[in-house]
C-alpha cells in the first residue's frame, strides 16, 4: 500500500472563529432539543406516542454523552401538551380495615377532599354531643324509659298477684326475677323451709310449678322489653346523630355528584358514624375536661385523635401545582422510594399501622406521564427491578411492607388497593446492560420495546459548530458564566474533535464540554475578563492536563 507524508497542518483540526458566525455566545440563540441525535430522538417519538403493553424506551448509549438531562428535556416540552393525571388517595376501608381503599379524584382535588372532610369531622364532633345533650333528646330518652319502667313493673305486678295466690313472693337479684315461698306474710330462709312439715313442703311445691310457669313467662316479657327499649333507645340516638350531621354530609356530598367512589365513601362514613356514636360523644367528654382544670394524662389525650384516624384521608399523590403531566427522575430508586412503603408507628407500647401511614414513590406521582430511571442505580437493588416488573406487568401499583415482599412477613399487616397504573418508563443505561438485560432476563423485552441509541459523535460540519456555540450560549445564560468571544468557542469545538479521536467529528460528550466551559470561567473571572478568550480555554485544558499527569512525568524521567 502506498504511503504520503502527512503534512502538520493536518495533524489535528483547527477551526477558524469565523465558522461559528458570532463575536461572542451572546448572540447566539438558546439551543433547544435532543443535538445530533436524530435516531434517538424518532426512537423517543414513537416511543412516547405509543399507547400499548410494553413499548417502554431504553435510552442506550456511552456514558457522558448526556442521555437523562436530553431525553428528561424532550419529555418536559411533551409533558406540557398532555392532560394532568388525577389525585390519588387512601381512605380507611370501613367493612375491612386490612384493606384500605384508593380514591381517584381530579387534579387538585385530593387536598381539598382532604380538608373538606376535617372540617366534616371537626362539625360533627360538635354537632353530635350537642345534640346529645339537647333537653329534647333527654326528655324523650326519659319517655321511653319510664314507658319500659312501667311496662315492666306491670309485669312483674301480675307476676306477684299469681305468686301471692300460690304463697310466693317474687324478689329481685343480680341474677334476674327469683321467687320465695311465704308462710305468714313472711318471706322464709332456707333453713326455714327445710324444718316445714312435710305436707306443707308438699303444698309448696305443688304450687312452684305454677308459679315458675309464670316467672319464665314473666322473664321472656322483661328480656323482650328490655331489648325493645334498647332498640328504641338506639333508633332515637341514630335519628337524632342523623339529623345533627344530615346536613353537613349532604353539603359535601353535593361537591363530589360526579364522583361516585367519593359518594360511596361518604355514605359508608356516615353508617360508621352511626355505628360509632359513643366515639363521638367521648368526644363531647373530652372537650368537656379540656375546659375544666383537671388535666388528661397522655394516653388520654393520644386516644381520642387515635380514634378519629378512621376518618381522615392519606393523600398520596398532589398534582395541584402541576401544569401537563408529571416528568419524573428518580435518582436513588430503591424499593420504597420507587414503589412506596407502609410505615408502622409506636403506639402504647406496640408498633402499629394503619392507612394514614401508607407513603407514594416515585412511580406513584409519575402515574399518568413519565418516569426517568437509570438502569444501573436500579438493578443495584433487585427488589426495585421485579417489583417495577410487576406493577407494568399488572397495570397497576401495589404497596407492601418490605417484609411482604421478601416473603419473610410474620405479622397481619395491610393489603392497600391496587392503583391502575399509566406511565411511561425510560431507562437510561449503557449498551452493555442493555444487551446483558435482554439476554438473560425474558421480560425485558417484552417490557422495553423500544431502544433509543444515543451516539457519542456527531458530524463536523458548518450547522453543528453552531450547534456547539448555541449550546455555550445556553450554559452560560443557565448558570450564569461569562460568554465567550468567537475565538474560545472556536477552541471550545477543537476540544469536541479531540473528544471524538475524529477530525471529521464532533463529541456529544456536553457534559465534558461544559466542565471546560465552567473551568475557563474561574479563570476569566480571576482575571477579571467581561468575556472567556480563548486564552482562558487553553488554560483550562493545560491545568486538566497537568493536574494528572503526574504520574506520565514520572515515567518520562524514568526513561
Amino acid at each position: 500500500m502506498a504511503t504520503s507524508e502527512l503534512p502538520p497542518e493536518k495533524l489535528r483540526f483547527e477551526c477558524p472563529p469565523g465558522k461559528v458566525e458570532c463575536k461572542t455566545s451572546q448572540e447566539l440563540s438558546p439551543l433547544e432539543g435532543i443535538v445530533g441525535q436524530d435516531r434517538a430522538l424518532k426512537a423517543l417519538v414513537f416511543g412516547v406516542g405509543m399507547k400499548a403493553k410494553g413499548f417502554n424506551i431504553f435510552a442506550a448509549g456511552p456514558p457522558v454523552t448526556g442521555k437523562r438531562p436530553a431525553t428528561r428535556s424532550y419529555l418536559e416540552k411533551i409533558a406540557k401538551t398532555k392532560p394532568t393525571p388525577p389525585d390519588w388517595c387512601y381512605v380507611n376501608n370501613f367493612q375491612n380495615p386490612y384493606e384500605p381503599k384508593a380514591l381517584k379524584l381530579p387534579a387538585g382535588k385530593a387536598k381539598t377532599f382532604q380538608k373538606d372532610l376535617k372540617n366534616l369531622i371537626d362539625q360533627v364532633k360538635r354537632a353530635v354531643p350537642t345534640a346529645l345533650q339537647s333537653e329534647e333528646f333527654a326528655a324523650r330518652t326519659n319517655s321511653i324509659t319510664k314507658k319500659s319502667v312501667e311496662e315492666r313493673d306491670k309485669i312483674l305486678n301480675e307476676l306477684n298477684e299469681v305468686a301471692k295466690q300460690s304463697s310466693y313472693a317474687v324478689r329481685m337479684n343480680q341474677l334476674g326475677i327469683g321467687i320465695v315461698p311465704i308462710r305468714a306474710g313472711k318471706a322464709l330462709s332456707q333453713e326455714e323451709y327445710d324444718a316445714l312439715p312435710p305436707t306443707a313442703k308438699k303444698k309448696f311445691e305443688q304450687s312452684r310449678e305454677t308459679v315458675r310457669a309464670a316467672l319464665d313467662k314473666a322473664g321472656k316479657q322483661v328480656n323482650e322489653l328490655e331489648s325493645n327499649t334498647l332498640d328504641e333507645l338506639k333508633k332515637l340516638r341514630d335519628d337524632t346523630v342523623h339529623y345533627a350531621m344530615g346536613g353537613l354530609i349532604s353539603t359535601l356530598t353535593s361537591r363530589y355528584q360526579d364522583q361516585p367512589e367519593v359518594i360511596q365513601y361518604l355514605n359508608d362514613m356516615r353508617d360508621d358514624i352511626l355505628e360509632n356514636t359513643e366515639l363521638f360523644a367521648l368526644s363531647g367528654t373530652e372537650q368537656q375536661k379540656k375546659d375544666s382544670d383537671t388535666s388528661p394524662s397522655l394516653a388520654e389525650r393520644d386516644l381520642p385523635d387515635l380514634l378519629f384516624r378512621r376518618y381522615q384521608v392519606n393523600v398520596i399523590v398532589d398534582n395541584s401545582d402541576l401544569k401537563g403531566a408529571p416528568v419524573i427522575a428518580e435518582d436513588n430508586p430503591t424499593v420504597t422510594n420507587l414503589l412506596g412503603r407502609i410505615e408502622s408507628e409506636a403506639k402504647f407500647g406496640t408498633l402499629s399501622t394503619d392507612f394514614t401511614l401508607i407513603k407514594g414513590g416515585s412511580i406513584h406521582k409519575a402515574n399518568g406521564g413519565f418516569l426517568i430511571l437509570g438502569a444501573r442505580e436500579l438493578l443495584t437493588s433487585q427488589l426495585s427491578y421485579e417489583g417495577l416488573k410487576r406493577a407494568l406487568q399488572n397495570g397497576n401499583i401495589a404497596i407492601e411492607e418490605t417484609g411482604q415482599r421478601l416473603g419473610v412477613a410474620s405479622t397481619k399487616s395491610l393489603t392497600p388497593q391496587p392503583i391502575p397504573l399509566d406511565v411511561k418508563i425510560v431507562l437510561a443505561g449503557d449498551n452493555q446492560i442493555y444487551q446483558a438485560l435482554y439476554v438473560a432476563d425474558p421480560d425485558f423485552g417484552l417490557l422495553f420495546k423500544v431502544k433509543a441509541q444515543f451516539d457519542d459523535t456527531i458530524e463536523r460540519n458548518d450547522e453543528n459548530m453552531k450547534t456547539y456555540g448555541r449550546f455555550v450560549h445556553t450554559l452560560c445564560e443557565k448558570e450564569n458564566l461569562s460568554h465567550l468571544e468567537a475565538a474560545a468557542i472556536a477552541k471550545v469545538v477543537e476540544y469536541g474533535s479531540r473528544l471524538a479521536e475524529d477530525q471529521t467529528k464532533l463529541s456529544t460528550k456536553f457534559p465534558e464540554i461544559a466542565d471546560l466551559v465552567r473551568e475557563a470561567n474561574h479563570y476569566a473571572s480571576q482575571g477579571e475578563s467581561k468575556y472567556i478568550k480563548d486564552t482562558h480555554i487553553l488554560k483550562a485544558l493545560q491545568e486538566k492536563i497537568y493536574r494528572s499527569n503526574l504520574l506520565d512525568e514520572k515515567t518520562k524521567e524514568m526513561i
